[in-house]
């Protein structure tokens, strides 16, 4: 049974996003097709409970600082944070890279951890940001691990729009990129979701032997460079397989129970 004005104020909470962080009462109404008078007293509730903010200026509204104290206790409960932590904290170390946790959730990658080399247990917990599959190394290296049903799926129902002037935004040159990664084992993004950023990533694999997201290396271009590359992906690579592990992922074992 759906509650209807719990359903219609979750509806205003997803109204915002990166691209759109405030949003008026007029905004919202024609968003999430309710009269004013009904949406301002749903936005005021939100306001009052903290899901809510709002800029005394332009008389915007934007999440508030509850959704942040959400975010936080999510991405410490997640068991892939807890379990590979640590092991991304010394990847980003000992590559001198900003690195990532991301896991794969509705058709989008969603940014679960970020380390920083430069200080060593620096780790922040917060969710976020998401970022689309096709034009990320995170989500390239998921799709290529997902069965041909599901990665075509997904492709016959995700518009290919262009970030950037690298975007990779024709469907057979984006299936020809994702077929190499698994004879690779990790994915590549050349500034493709933003300019001044191109990144290295490996998928992650849970005990169902289901790929679940993945870790990632970011920097700037020259991190594609082969002589970096070479000095980075067994890292990259290591990590991920160690990660896996710790989230039960063997393989090995369910060959020798089918056998």
């Amino acid at each position: 049974m759906t509650i209807q004005s719990v359903k219609r104020a979750l509806d205003i909470l997803s109204l915002f996003s990166p691209s759109r962080p405030n949003l008026s009462i007029t905004d919202i109404s024609r968003a999430v097709g309710l009269p004013k008078p009904t949406v301002h007293g749903l936005v005021q509730t939100l306001l009052e409970e903290g899901y809510l903010s709002q800029d005394k200026q332009t008389r915007q509204y934007t999440v508030g600082l509850k959704v942040v104290e959400l975010g936080s206790i999510l991405a410490g409960s997640l068991k892939i944070n807890q379990v590979a932590g640590d092991l991304v904290q010394r990847m980003a170390t000992n590559t001198g890279q900003y690195a990532r946790i991301a896991i794969w959730d509705k058709d989008t990658m969603l940014v679960t951890r970020n380390a920083f080399p430069a200080v060593e247990g620096l780790i922040f917990q917060q969710v976020g940001p998401r970022v689309p599959a096709y034009c990320s190394s995170i989500g390239k290296a998921v799709l290529s691990a997902l069965d041909e049903t599901e990665r075509v799926a997904y492709l016959d129902r995700t518009p290919l729009q262009r970030f950037t002037a690298t975007t990779i935004t024709d469907r057979k040159k984006l299936e020809q990129s994702l077929s190499m990664i698994p004879l690779d084992g990790y994915a590549t993004e050349n500034q493709e979701f933003l300019m001044g950023m191109s990144c290295i990533a490996a998928p992650v694999f849970d005990s169902s032997l289901k790929v679940m997201g993945a870790i990632s290396l970011s920097g700037t271009p020259s991190i594609l460079d082969a002589k970096c590359l070479e000095a980075i992906v067994p890292i990259l690579v290591q990590t991920s397989l160690e990660i896996s592990r710790r989230m039960g992922y063997y393989p090995e074992a369910n060959i020798l129970r089918k056998g």
